[in-house]
């Protein structure tokens, strides 16, 4: 068994943010709550300088996503961004170091490593592992489908987390990720499972998904991963032409009760079925006004995301809902930032009406009979496919 990491704690203006790295979760806690944590637990505090002039947002995000590189061994039916060759403005490895030195001097906790498949990208490994020098928290998204060296070196770094994306039993995996992908995914689990690495699945769920697929990713999950999440695949990319067919929010629903049903025969695996939207999560009330705007989703709120060329994006899927749109919704170029975050993340204007919003939004689906029941709660990506989808969204009631 790995040895527990120390929580560790970044300034804020109304008390402190709590990371654990064990479990890849936050809380927020006032300075009293801090005190009296610290008598139960050992902290790794961040000393940052709290900056207070932006009063109800954090110092900076919790998790950061960065994707490496555009290129991709697979050409999945659900990919959204449509990976396949790498862009001719991707950032090199210097550039890339550069940023995760950026991030941890920014507060950063948590950066996962995308794409694309980010194995593929030249140094890609020497990335991680001056994340994992700087103390970050990195887990890796890959599909799982790499050469034996590629392998080796990834066991030899030893992620905190890898997560391969898996869609499906055999049948409807390889055909939606390609002939033979499904044995290669599986393979590469048990091999980085023997290893002693934390392993986790990601499974796009589509209307194609039927219990076949549940119950075999289910019970091949519980033999050999930490946990597995469930989500809805977007409607764009290359999953705008998935068989012509697409899943209204009610069918969605209905798979992911039927996943909540089962996963209590599975008391040894995290099973997660919707999104990712921020719960209040203080130890005490006394502070909840603090929370107001940070009330949102995740988004914008705790995380944030940096593309292959450095473009920063409040959410990973937004610049891929329509071309056209990319221009309006970038936020600025971590590059250009000097390799920091915290300009774009605390003056942007942009980022602020994205925030304002995201908290009317969250506020809807809170007044929602269907949140929680057949829906997980609404994403910037969605909302922002319904202005180009004749005001529709088939995963919302409204």
């Amino acid at each position: 068994m790995a040895q527990s990491k120390l929580l560790k704690a970044r300034n804020e203006i109304f008390g402190k943010t709590i990371y654990d790295p064990n479990t890849f979760t936050h809380l927020f806690v006032s300075e009293e709550d801090f005190y009296n944590l610290k008598k139960k637990s050992e902290i790794e505090e961040i000393n940052n300088e709290v900056f207070s002039g932006t009063p109800n947002i954090l110092q900076a995000p919790v998790r950061t996503y960065y994707d490496l590189t555009f290129e991709c061994n697979l050409r999945c039916k659900t990919c959204l961004n449509n990976s396949g060759r790498a862009a001719i403005n991707e950032l090199n490895l210097e550039e890339a170091l550069k940023i995760v030195e950026g991030l941890k001097k920014d507060g950063v906790f948590d950066v996962r490593f995308s794409g694309g498949e980010p194995t593929l990208k030249k140094g890609w490994d020497i990335t991680l592992e001056r994340a994992k020098e700087l103390g970050l928290t990195i887990t890796l998204n890959t599909n799982g489908i790499c050469e034996s060296k590629t392998l080796d070196r990834l066991i030899e770094l030893n992620p905190d987390e890898t997560t391969v994306s898996i869609d499906g039993a055999k049948r409807l995996n390889d055909y939606l990720r390609g002939e033979g992908s499904f044995e290669k995914a599986i393979d590469t689990i048990k091999k980085l499972k023997a290893a002693g690495c934390r392993v986790t699945i990601n499974s796009a769920v589509t209307p194609l998904f039927c219990n076949e697929d549940i119950h075999g990713l289910l019970e091949f999950a519980n033999d050999y991963c930490d946990d597995i999440s469930f989500f809805q695949y977007r409607p764009f990319g290359r999953g705008a032409n998935l068989s012509g067919k697409k899943s209204n929010y009610k069918e969605m629903g209905a798979i992911m009760r039927k996943i909540e049903e089962l996963k209590e025969n599975y008391p040894n695996l995290k099973v997660r079925t919707r999104g990712s939207s921020l719960q209040l999560n203080a130890i005490s009330e006394n502070n909840a006004k603090q929370w107001e705007l940070l009330e949102g989703g995740a988004d914008g709120f705790t995380r944030f995301n940096i593309m292959p060329n450095g473009d920063l994006y409040a959410g990973g899927c937004v610049p891929y809902v329509k071309p056209s749109m990319k221009k309006e919704l970038i936020l600025g170029n971590i590059v250009e930032e000097n390799y920091s975050l915290l300009q774009v993340w605390r003056f942007s204007e942009k980022l602020k009406q994205i925030r304002v919003v995201s908290s009317e939004l969250k506020k809807r689906c809170n007044s929602c009979d269907e949140y929680n029941h057949n829906c997980g709660g609404f994403t910037l990506e969605m909302e922002l496919y319904r202005e180009i989808n004749e005001g529709k969204n088939s995963y919302c009631k409204f």
